[in-house]
């Protein structure tokens, strides 16, 4: 999931969403995709909504040269976090892992 607005954050993400803020000049949803990646995941599904364009180039360059699959969904209306995924269900693998993308769990 990667749709919130990041309000808690303030001026921060007024023009960055929260996913692709910089921490050491490098977008974070990039170190959470490269640990997930080093866990062995190979396939991504990212629910979006705000700022979604900004997110989306940081992930096509992500995944340009990486034998990695990844679908995106536009949460256009955006219900929040379960019904983005429930209206989503029927397209995506039956086991999955959830995540946030503002989050590195061990």
């Amino acid at each position: 999931m990667a749709g919130g607005i990041g309000s808690r954050l303030g001026s921060i993400t007024k023009f960055t969403p929260k996913p692709i803020i910089k921490i050491n000049s490098k977008p974070y949803i990039i170190y959470l995709l490269n640990w997930l990646t080093k866990s062995g995941f190979r396939k991504f599904y990212f629910f979006l909504s705000f700022k979604n364009k900004k997110i989306i180039k940081v992930l096509k360059k992500y995944f340009q040269d990486k034998k990695l699959k990844y679908t995106i969904f536009i949460d256009k209306k955006r219900r929040g976090t379960y019904l983005a995924l429930f209206n989503q269900i029927k397209k995506i693998d039956n086991f999955f892992f959830y995540t946030n993308s503002d989050e590195i769990s061990n």
